[in-house]
């Protein structure tokens, strides 16, 4: 049985997801009033096992999704240890505000040997599986190109957010870059010479250089005014394959976005259902954190 923990995400993203994927949910009584409040989640009351507070929910829980601020998810997890020592916990990224603050949280975990994944969602895109086989055969003659542009929320509605905040884990690289840092990990860059083009408060670019290996330039730039997330691979300077060319990296090109249902909830389920991944192992999130703090 799954519980979650946060009114945001986690309701809207995490809560279809996990009723779509046939398991059971207990939430806090508390959180009633939001779901009968939004339109796109209020179908799922019915579905719903109420606990009498937050305590309850994730003592009758054996799956913990938090999906709560990185300064509370930190928190969360060293004042709760007793409670949650024999439970799986899905983490939201960052993990924390900072990456020694992240380091110092999955060294916790694992001591405490607490079951823990995290949901670097872009490792389950259609588009990764094929940059990484490509990536795995390509040699230094190559580059490969990744650009993703588009305006933040809180950037285009003007407010002041966590999201915003680099020292609450929010900002370009700590919210946003993370995604990808986890991608380049994951391509086997973790140890690599990177150069930093361009590390502005809105914008990056930076390029990871390997031995042997395709040379990897990343811009992403969160207050553009185009949508754009692309993948291109060169040899030389010659375009020779397009790994993906659309609006945003969720986007689904057989048809048009969903007005209701976050487009996530699909990719979440497939998370959900993937425990044993290797993208989800100590030493990979490990890895992925150590590359963030060199950044």
């Amino acid at each position: 049985m799954y519980t979650i923990i946060g009114k945001g995400f986690g309701l809207y993203g995490y809560l279809p997801a996990v009723i779509q994927n046939k398991s059971r949910l207990i939430l806090p009584i508390e959180y009633k009033s939001t779901i009968e409040n939004r339109d796109d989640i209020r179908k799922y009351l019915n579905y719903l096992i109420w606990a009498d507070d937050i305590s309850d929910a994730i003592f009758k829980a054996d799956n913990i999704i938090l999906a709560i601020p990185p300064m509370e998810q930190f928190n969360f997890i060293f004042k709760n240890v007793k409670k949650i020592g024999n439970k799986n916990l899905f983490l939201e990224k960052p993990i924390a505000s900072t990456p020694n603050e992240s380091l110092k949280l999955i060294n916790f975990l694992d001591i405490n040997k607490i079951k823990f994944f995290i949901n670097y969602s872009f490792l389950y895109l259609n588009w990764f599986e094929n940059l990484f086989n490509k990536v795995r055969i390509l040699d230094s003659d190559h580059t490969v190109e990744i650009i993703w542009k588009f305006k933040a929320y809180f950037l285009k509605n003007k407010i002041i957010t966590w999201k915003s905040q680099i020292e609450k884990g929010g900002g370009i690289l700590n919210f946003f870059g993370i995604h990808m840092v986890a991608v380049i990990t994951a391509l086997d860059y973790h140890n690599c010479q990177i150069k930093k083009i361009i590390k502005q408060k809105n914008k990056i670019k930076f390029l990871f250089i390997k031995s042997n290996k395709p040379v990897i330039k990343l811009t992403i730039d969160i207050n553009s005014t185009d949508d754009i997330f692309k993948i291109n691979l060169h040899k030389k300077d010659r375009l020779i394959e397009i790994i993906k060319d659309g609006d945003d990296p969720f986007e689904n090109s057989s048809g048009p976005k969903p007005t209701s249902m976050d487009r996530r909830v699909k990719l979440i389920r497939s998370i959900l259902g993937n425990k044993n991944h290797l993208y989800q192992s100590f030493k990979f999130n490990k890895m992925v954190i150590e590359l963030w703090k060199k950044l």
